[in-house]
Order: structure tokens, then C-alpha cells, then sequence
């Protein structure tokens, strides 16, 4: 089995020679990944991808070597040079045990997460009330969640998004209309795990085709699960008034649907409370 590479790495505009420092996990250091950052990236889909070189700097087998190196390399110094494209200080926890605040006038500032203030809430994090959203154009805003709520033509970020793995077991998100996701080339992180319970109780997810899951040792996610009193009582009340009488074959019938499996099957009510808790959404989808 692969084991995670933790690598620090620079990317170089081959055109201009601005460079790129950053940190990324990996089963495979030859992936096709060469950076992040919003000014990099504008670049990236200035220039073409085939304009960038990347080379490897550093590999641990740790995260926190390897933001120990990211936080020397890419210092205050280092980010306010022209000849590179970071933005903020390296290391992924320059502002560990802070936190950005407001107060009841709007004024912004820095706080520790122990401030009495921030604890009782008299100061709020900065972004308190708001959610990043993305508009009819694709832009992503930050709006107020009344905004969000009222305006129809926002999605949230992650709308219409689905995370996959390729075949290098490297995670990410795409688009679920994307070639390479409908095609078969990105699989979803879930697609061949199955939720189990052990003889805890306790809830694991394990692969059809690994031994663990395979050495019989494990529970069914639904086996010997029995619905309570009070959830029979509710499935019960909800079935009040719906006019198909118990003599219709599809009395008590749902219609669910899995956006990982995408397809869509019928149960009956009193399993529904079961494949909701394991991912499946109350609705029948045609199209995946």
C-alpha cells in the first residue's frame, strides 16, 4: 500500500519566472497538482497549465514537518517580494490560539481564542452572519445569509459539487458534471465502501474488498437495527391522511435516491429513517 507523501514544493511561471511555494499530501509526488492561491490560479488560467514547472523541495512523512518548512520558507519577507505569486504566510497555523474578530461596530482585529469577549460573545468572528456563495456568473461572493436565503439566483459553493478521488487515491472536488467524473476516470470517495458496525456499536466505513471488511467481523449497517417507539409513532403519523388505503402495493412506499450509487429505488417508509441516516435523500432523481 502507497504511503502519504507530505511535500513542500515550488512552481515556476516558466514565462516570467514568478514562483510559487506551497504544501500538498499525496500517494503519488508525480500527481498532476501544482499549487493553489487565488493569484496563482488567475495566472494559471492566464497562461495554460503546460507554462508551469514544479519541483519538489522537501518530502516528509508528517504534517507538521512539513509546516514547519512551508512557515520558514514563505515568511513575511518572502510575500511582500513581486517576484512570487504567495499571498499569506506560510505554514497553515501562523495564527493557531487567535481568532478574527468584529465588534457590535464592524471595527476587525485579532483576538485570543481565550478572550472573555470572544467566549461570551460580545466579539463574533469576522465572517458571522455571512456565507460564501456563487453567482449566476460563477463568481464567488460572500453575501449575508438573509441575502442568501432570499436571493434565487445564489448557489452555495459547494452546490452542484460532489468530492472524488483519482487513481493515485488523491481527494478533491469537482463539478459533477465533469467529463472526467461521469466518465469513470474519478471515482467518488465513498464508491466502494460500505458503512458497518462493530460489536461496540460503533459505525466504521470499510472497503468490499479489503480483509477487515471481508473477515466477517463486522455488522451490517442495518442489521438488528429496530426502529424506536416514538420513531414507529412518527413514521405512523405520517402516513395519517395519505388516501392510498393499505389494500394499494404501493401503500407505504418512498421514493430515494443515491447521488453516490445514482439510481433511484423505491422502500418501504419504515426502512426510510434507516438509508436517510446512510446518505440517501427522500425524492425520486431521474438524470445523474
Amino acid at each position: 500500500m502507497k504511503e502519504r507523501q507530505f511535500l513542500v514544493y515550488k512552481t515556476t511561471n516558466l514565462l516570467n519566472n514568478k514562483i510559487y511555494i506551497g504544501v500538498h499530501e499525496t500517494f503519488n509526488i508525480d500527481d498532476s497538482y501544482i499549487g493553489s492561491g487565488s493569484r496563482f490560479l488567475k495566472s494559471v488560467k492566464k497562461y495554460g497549465k503546460e507554462k508551469f514547472k514544479k519541483e519538489i523541495l522537501h518530502i516528509f512523512d508528517n504534517r507538521s514537518d512539513m509546516l514547519l518548512k512551508e512557515k520558514e520558507l514563505v515568511n513575511e519577507d518572502f510575500i511582500k517580494k513581486e517576484s512570487n505569486y504567495n499571498t499569506i504566510l506560510g505554514g497553515g497555523f501562523h495564527t493557531g490560539g487567535f481568532a478574527n474578530v468584529k465588534d457590535s461596530d464592524g471595527n476587525c482585529f485579532l483576538v485570543d481564542v481565550d478572550d472573555e469577549r470572544y467566549l461570551s460573545g460580545e466579539l463574533v468572528g469576522i465572517t458571522s452572519g455571512f456565507v460564501n456563495a456563487r453567482d449566476a456568473d460563477g463568481n464567488t461572493i460572500q453575501v449575508t445569509k438573509e441575502r442568501f436565503d432570499s436571493d434565487g439566483t445564489l448557489n452555495g459553493l459547494t452546490s452542484g459539487m460532489t468530492t472524488v478521488r483519482d487513481s493515485d487515491g488523491n481527494s478533491f472536488s469537482v463539478s459533477i458534471d465533469d467529463e472526467r467524473f461521469l466518465s469513470g476516470e474519478l471515482v467518488s470517495i465513498v464508491t466502494g465502501f460500505v458503512p458497518v458496525r462493530d460489536k461496540d456499536g460503533n459505525y466504521h466505513s470499510l472497503h468490499r474488498d479489503s480483509d477487515e471488511y471481508k473477515s466477517g467481523k463486522y455488522l451490517a449497517f442495518f442489521e438488528g437495527k429496530k426502529h424506536s417507539k416514538e420513531t414507529i409513532e412518527k413514521m405512523k403519523e405520517s402516513r395519517k391522511g395519505n388516501g392510498s388505503g393499505s389494500e394499494n402495493s404501493q401503500y407505504g412506499k418512498k421514493w430515494i435516491y443515491s447521488l453516490v450509487e445514482k439510481r433511484s429505488i423505491k422502500i418501504g417508509s419504515d426502512d426510510l429513517e434507516q438509508y436517510l441516516e446512510s446518505g440517501w435523500k427522500l425524492g425520486r432523481k431521474m438524470n445523474f
